[in-house]
């Protein structure tokens, strides 16, 4: 039986003007795609900005979908394709994105959600994109960015200064070993520090669904450490801003579902991801050169868990333009 509306509520909501935001938003009209395939596709009605206390924005974009679509949907997600116009272009020395044909752009700290069957108490969180800035609303903004700035100096390195040692880049380390999956890089890319890697634990496969086991990686006593550090971190970041993404119920089912089945995560004790995947790519190179085309092309995994949500973190180090 599903909550009713009024039900896993917030009392209070984030303090943010919604006035400014467009009532609706509808994708530009999409290209046709190669016979067979799929390219990325919003539903045609667009989302709607609605108010919603289930949320600590107190506000959603929010569309129907339809149960009886269901088969298509996962056909065309089986088939999928990048669409034609996604890089960026060059003007006046700065790099320029255009809207993407089909697609909706997220706003930064508004859930996107569909009804299904058109139901306000059925709804689902998609998805919700967070930046710094977004996230400023809230009153553990400083914890927020306290550990964004670990990881940042985690991912990223950092030079000795006052008491703190240096931190060596994480992706530097000796020994890190990639996925089965990422080892087929291509040929014509040679940066040694791309690819895909396990950092958390993983599934071991040939026993039935499998056996959760740690990952393999390198275990000197440093990569150990910075391992570890990166895992705890990640997993402070997940507790602090999974639930400002989803709706009351929504985080509530996923810590009661992994905690009533004793679901092993990483970086600490309460519930969070059962896996922790790093890719690094270099600037200008295709994802499936730099971690592989298994991986770095559109794909479906049927090893996700269904009942949750991926935190997908992105730090970018850009050079200066000259």
């Amino acid at each position: 039986m599903s909550p009713e509306v009024d039900e896993f509520i917030y009392e209070t909501n984030a303090n943010l003007d919604f006035s400014l935001l467009p009532l609706k938003l509808i994708a530009p009209p999409a290209p046709e795609p190669p016979r067979g395939m799929s390219y990325p596709l919003a539903p045609l009605d667009g989302y709607s900005r609605q108010e919603d206390k289930r949320y600590m924005t107190g506000h959603i974009y929010a569309t129907s979908y339809s149960l009886r679509k269901m088969q298509l949907h996962k056909k065309r997600m089986l088939n999928m394709l990048t669409p034609p116009n996604v890089n960026p272009r060059m003007v006046d020395e700065s790099y320029v994105a255009d809207p993407i044909l089909g697609m909706i752009k997220l706003i930064p700290g508004i859930p996107f959600v569909i009804q299904i069957d058109g139901k306000k108490e059925w709804t689902h969180t998609v998805a919700c994109a967070q930046t710094l800035e977004s996230l400023k609303i809230y009153s553990d903004y400083d914890n927020i960015e306290s550990a964004s700035v670990q990881l940042a100096k985690l991912t990223w390195g950092c030079p000795v200064h006052g008491n703190q040692p240096e931190i060596q880049p994480i992706y530097t380390i000796i020994g890190l070993k990639q996925n089965d999956r990422a080892s087929a890089r291509s040929a014509f890319h040679n940066d040694d520090f791309d690819g895909s890697f396990s950092l958390g634990p993983t599934v071991m496969k040939g026993n039935g669904p499998g056996t959760f086991v740690p990952a393999v990686q390198a275990s000197t006593p440093e990569a150990a450490s910075q391992i570890e550090a990166l895992l705890q971190i990640l997993h402070r970041l997940y507790r602090l801003i999974m639930p400002k993404c989803l709706s009351a119920f929504e985080w509530e089912m996923i810590n009661f579902s992994k905690i009533y089945n004793n679901v092993m995560g990483f970086g600490g004790l309460d519930p969070n991801g059962t896996g922790m995947q790093m890719n690094c790519s270099s600037l200008g190179a295709a994802l499936k050169e730099a971690i592989g085309t298994i991986q770095g092309e559109w794909h479906v995994d049927g090893s996700d868990d269904h009942a949750d949500w991926t935190l997908f973190t992105l730090l970018l180090r850009l050079g200066p333009s000259k």
